[in-house]
């Protein structure tokens, strides 16, 4: 009788998780298009010239919150593709170069925080060389380098590294700001979740990690995050270098 409770009981929390997870992916499948449709109209108003300084400045808003709606929307669809580690996924990666990889993430960077090029440095080897999906692969990194520059102040020093050994490469993000508290080291991977410092001074979801780890572990990898020597947070994405003979994940 015990051994059929818990049966029942885990089907019921399976159930559960399929109906939340299916539920995230429509949701945000049939979020896309309205706000899509909405920006493009948002921007076809801020471009009349005869607009006031007031409805021009509301127009502006507007354009943020929708422009954030979308990345939140971004965020679920790669979370939820990125958990799944489908078959799909995996048939799709190929040989992908990671100097590749933190060189879009570090131009995405820069555009979003412009003040900041000046704190970032890259030490990179060549021919680091993963097996992969390049799409998935370039938002974990984007979300480490956002990450990075997001909780520290312009001037605080941020450096990315790309190494490997014989059979793993990895990707290293570390700042000179405050760092992750030790025990919160291993929740800034659940969903949502925010601490302190995160919810004091900027804005965001809680997803950027959780969405990395997922497409670390997806590849056959893991990110972890402990104290850099800069003084700040040092987060590394470890993934299994690619050999030719590799079909899917190494």
């Amino acid at each position: 009788r015990l051994r059929v409770a818990f049966d029942r009981l885990l089907d019921r929390l399976n159930e559960q998780l399929r109906a939340e997870r299916q539920f995230a992916s429509d949701a945000s499948h049939e979020l896309r298009t309205p706000l899509t449709v909405l920006t493009g109209e948002l921007e076809l108003a801020q471009a009349g010239a005869e607009l006031a300084p007031e409805a021009r400045a509301c127009l502006e808003r507007a354009t943020e919150q929708v422009r954030t709606m979308r990345e939140l929307v971004e965020a679920l669809m790669l979370l939820r593709r990125a958990s799944e580690g489908s078959l799909v996924v995996h048939q799709a990666f190929e040989p992908v170069d990671l100097w590749d990889v933190v060189d879009a993430a570090k131009r995405e960077g820069e555009a979003r925080h412009p003040d900041r090029r000046g704190d970032l440095g890259i030490q990179a080897e060549l021919d680091v060389v993963v097996s992969g999906h390049p799409v998935l692969l370039v938002a974990g990194a984007r979300n480490l380098l956002d990450n990075a520059l997001k909780f520290t102040n312009a001037g605080t020093p941020v450096r990315v590294t790309v190494a490997q050994d014989k059979a793993w490469a990895s990707l290293c993000v570390e700042d000179g700001g405050r760092g992750i508290d030790e025990a919160e080291r291993e929740r800034v991977f659940d969903p949502f979740f925010r601490g302190a410092e995160a919810r004091a001074g900027s804005s965001g979801f809680g997803l950027g990690l959780p969405i990395l780890r997922r497409v670390a572990r997806v590849h056959g990898g893991d990110v972890t995050v402990e104290r850099s020597p800069l003084g700040g947070a040092r987060l590394t994405l470890k993934l299994p270098r690619w050999r030719a003979a590799a079909v899917g994940p190494v």
